[in-house]
């Protein structure tokens, strides 16, 4: 007998291990048919013909908390045909063979496992050649493959022609590889797995296009992806298409999702015009949770200057958080008077830092210094950095002692850089005091609750301050020497006008006392009701002595006092109305009148010194003032029902406010300022406006209370509209898809990936404004709108324009146009009026935005290759 054959959903149970020995082998397989060849009376191989699949398990006994164990691994594989040869302990699967150990899973044309080595050898097309002995030009022998290698480890796929790996070592290589990580697709001729996590590729190619051929990529001889970490390769081209663009000698590709360490995105700028340089050139360094450094540098060519910068971030959460960065410059410049170069350091530092000491307590710091004023304009490209011309340095501080007393303050000095002036606040303290109720705030009854009386609403608050200030500025003055000059013809007299300079000084501390009584509020039935009111302030002034106290004859041996008090009252009341039409969706209307009225007294009082006042800017003085202040306020209210809902609606909200000057005999009347607003409109919404009007003729100044003049007015509104549907539909666009098994999207997909939710906008902005008098009346008046569509889900345009209506003028106006074509993204922008008017054009990866062709900044960045 030569063999044996079973058919019929046949299975074979094979147990090659020795017994007693401490592992376990068992090979388990089914199919339609098994057919076992027998020579010699021993079994040599198994054939296993249709719906092939099997289970292949071993282990060994290990010691686990003092117990023996076998521990069992399972390799599970299928194909169309199985052939087990069982003295070379070879299980060889043809045709859509698969094999699957853990997280790991093979897919190939015709894969060979090697039992007692744990070796697999994989393969797209039926080979002749010898892998062992050469198996590094297979490529010619296995084309056109018929099932491409594709091994997957967790969310990873990497494709190719051949592959040879140990699941014992978990090393391994593959010949014509194309790998799918998150991070981007890798091709390679060779690709060596030397560890889990640790591949070589030769020949290898970077891209995130996912094409058969990609529109970009970046190409190495040589790397090595630590996965999920970073990718090492020399040299590095990038290329756009089959054009080389740009050529580095080594570049380390970070490949870490979040914060990590690796090489920052430097640039190159300025090769048509201007400086050359290089800028930001250096490494990142996530230390740990809580701390991280950057370090890198800049160099400029004419100036020959390196410009070294660094920055610190640290963060505890809930307890500190802060950063310090610092430039360091040397700039190297020839002196033409000397005939030599000078090297001048240059620097800056600048920090931020809070902390948490307690709830109740808490610091907050920030500093800037600098070497000198052009620091900022001669090496920054930030328009805030480049305008700001002052230096501020700051400490504050808060702590709460009880839940009604708490301590502020801060320190602070600042450095204008073109005045060359210093202003120091050391420091500004604040004191919060509780209220002090002279009659109680109220007791509770028997019941628990808390009764009031009238004059349980009244109580005193204390809440004194101080500010210690102190000014430091350079004065230049124009100086007249004079020269003679003897000579035997005649006398030479030269005037020279020369600039001398010095310094200046103001020191002053201001403490101010701010104590208020808060008295109870008088009503008089439902409707009237009012609130008096008692202020009292007090300061106490020291001037410090320096030169300009001497120069303003102030006596700093003195501690200047002045106080003021006022008084004040007002009364209010509300007024309804309302009507219940009850139709057409409106259930009522309601109007609420709001007027008021108040009045404020406070006394002649002359008791500071006026040079002091002068001087220091603070100190009390107060001259008699009687002053009524008239309020009115109007709101038109409507209740609406929509469906089964109802809701309250504010139609339309009127205010209007004027003040009488009892002292004032020529002019007691101010004018009369009113707004109004309303949030009822459909679709326009921010409607408002406002005018002014005043009492008095323009032209004698007669008073015309019942028919007051306009002045001014204004009105603005906005409103935005929106869509979900494009001008046209893409036509399909074949873009490969690596997670999909037909490699394609759908228009559907398309759309969802564009973000295309919103087809189109509108939105505008309209105000009107007219003041004056007769021949002095202008008007203005003025539409801002924005109009954003797409004309495809993947062609978005956008048109910004102002309008000045008034002028029937266009003052500014732009259009964009941004169009993504499968990996890329272009983007062209039109401004044709106005200061900024010109033509702009990008191209950029759209995963990578970072590669770019821009024609505005005449330079190529590498920023997208730290992302």
């Amino acid at each position: 007998m030569d063999n044996i054959l079973c058919y019929g959903q046949a299975y074979s149970w094979y147990f090659p291990s020795a017994l007693g020995k401490n592992e376990y082998q068992e090979n388990t397989v089914s199919g339609d048919t098994i057919k076992f060849i027998i020579q010699n009376d021993e079994l040599q191989t198994i054939h296993v013909i249709g719906g092939s699949q099997g289970q292949y398990m071993s282990g060994k006994s290990q010691v686990v908390d003092s117990n023996v164990v076998m521990v069992i691994d399972t390799i599970e594989y299928r194909s169309n045909y199985i052939e087990y040869a069982l003295t070379d302990s070879l299980i060889s699967l043809k045709e859509k063979a698969y094999v699957k150990s853990g997280a790991v899973a093979l897919d190939a044309h015709l894969i060979d496992f090697a039992t007692d080595k744990k070796i697999i050898e994989a393969f797209s097309a039926d080979i002749t050649a010898d892998t062992i002995v050469n198996p590094y030009y297979l490529s010619e022998q296995i084309q056109p493959n018929i099932i491409p290698v594709l091994l997957k480890d967790g969310d990873e796929e990497i494709f190719g022609n051949y592959l040879l790996y140990s699941i014992e070592t978990e090393k391994g290589r593959i010949i014509q590889t194309k790998t799918d990580f998150t991070e981007g697709m890798y091709y390679g001729k060779k690709l060596y797995r030397e560890q889990k996590d640790i591949y070589y590729v030769k020949e290898g190619r970077f891209t995130t296009c996912d094409a058969d051929e990609p529109h970009f990529h970046f190409k190495s001889s040589n790397m090595k992806m630590i996965e999920g970490k970073r990718l090492i390769a020399k040299p590095v081209v990038f290329y756009i298409e089959s054009i080389p663009l740009l050529k580095l000698p080594f570049y380390i590709f970070p490949l870490e999702k979040g914060r990590h360490s690796g090489l920052l995105p430097f640039s190159f700028g300025k090769f048509e015009r201007g400086e050359r340089y290089v800028k930001n050139v250096g490494y990142y360094w996530a230390a740990s949770d809580f701390i991280d450094f950057k370090t890198a540098f800049d160099y400029y060519e004419d100036r020959r200057t390196l410009n070294i910068n660094q920055r610190i971030n640290f963060k505890k959460r809930y307890v500190l958080n802060g950063d310090i960065d610092g430039n360091y410059a040397r700039t190297t410049s020839y002196n033409s008077e000397f005939g030599q170069e000078v090297s001048e350091p240059r620097w800056t530092i600048n920090g931020n830092y809070s902390h948490i000491f307690s709830p109740d307590f808490n610091i907050r710091a920030n500093g800037s210094f600098q070497s000198d004023s052009r620091y900022q304009s001669d090496f920054s490209q930030n328009l805030e950095e480049l305008t700001n011309r002052s230096l501020r340095s700051q400490i504050s501080f808060s702590k709460r002692f009880s839940k009604t007393v708490s301590l502020t303050g801060s320190m602070s000095h600042t450095v204008n850089l073109d005045l060359e002036s210093r202003d120091d606040l050391l420091p500004s303290l604040a004191l919060s005091l509780p209220a002090f109720y002279p009659f109680g705030a109220g007791k509770r009854n028997n019941e628990g609750k808390m009764e009031y009386k009238f004059y349980n609403s009244i109580y005193l608050r204390y809440n004194p301050s101080l500010r210690h200030t102190s000014n430091r500025s350079t004065i230049a003055e124009v100086v007249d020497t004079t020269f003679i000059i003897d000579t035997i013809s005649l006398d030479t007299t030269f005037i020279i006008d020369s600039t001398d300079s010095y310094r200046t000084r103001k020191r002053y501390a201001v403490m101010t006392h701010q104590p208020s009584l808060a008295l109870p509020q008088l009503r008089f039935g439902h409707f009237l009701h009012l609130t008096p009111s008692l202020n009292y302030s007090e300061t106490w002034v020291k001037v410090y002595e320096t030169d300009q106290s001497i120069d303003a004859a102030i006596d700093a041996s003195k501690i200047y006092r002045s106080y003021s008090y006022s008084a004040n009252v007002s009364a209010n009341t509300e007024l309804y109305g309302a009507i219940y039409p009850n139709m057409f969706g409106l259930i009522g209307l309601r109007h609420v009148i709001t007027p008021s009225a108040s009045f404020s007294y406070s006394p002649q009082i002359e008791n500071a010194d006026p040079e002091v006042r002068t001087f220091t800017g603070s100190g009390l003085s107060s001259s008699r003032r009687r002053f009524l202040s008239f309020n009115l306020r109007n709101l038109l209210q409507a209740k609406v029902k929509s469906g089964e809902q109802e809701k309250n609606v504010d139609v339309v909200l009127f205010k209007s406010s004027f003040t009488y000057d009892l002292e004032n005999d020529t002019r007691p009347l101010s004018d009369l300022i009113s707004s109004f607003s309303s949030s009822a409109l459909p679709i326009i919404s921010g409607f408002s406006g406002s005018m002014k009007h005043s009492f008095y003729n323009p032209t004698d100044s007669t008073e015309h209370f019942w028919s007051p003049f306009l002045e001014s007015f204004s009105v603005s509104a906005s409103f935005h509209l929106a869509g979900n549907k494009f001008f046209f539909d893409d036509m399909y666009e074949s873009t490969q898809d690596s997670k999909s098994p037909k490699g394609k999207k759908t228009k559907e997909e398309l759309t969802k990936n564009n973000q295309a939710s919103s087809g189109w906008s509108f939105s505008a902005n309209y105000s009107y404004r007219e003041s004056g008098f007769n021949s002095t009346w202008t008007k203005s008046s003025f539409i801002n709108f924005t109009l954003n569509f797409k004309l495809t889900p993947s062609t978005a345009i956008s048109y910004r324009q102002n309008y000045n209506i008034a002028r029937k003028l266009t003052s500014s106006n732009s259009v964009n146009v941004t169009r993504k074509i499968h990996c890329w993204t272009g983007s062209m922008y039109w401004v044709p009026i106005g200061t900024n008017r010109g033509f702009g054009f990008k191209l950029s990866v759209t995963d990578l935005p970072e590669i770019k062709l821009d024609n505005n900044h005449d330079s190529f960045t590498t920023q997208s290759l730290n992302r």
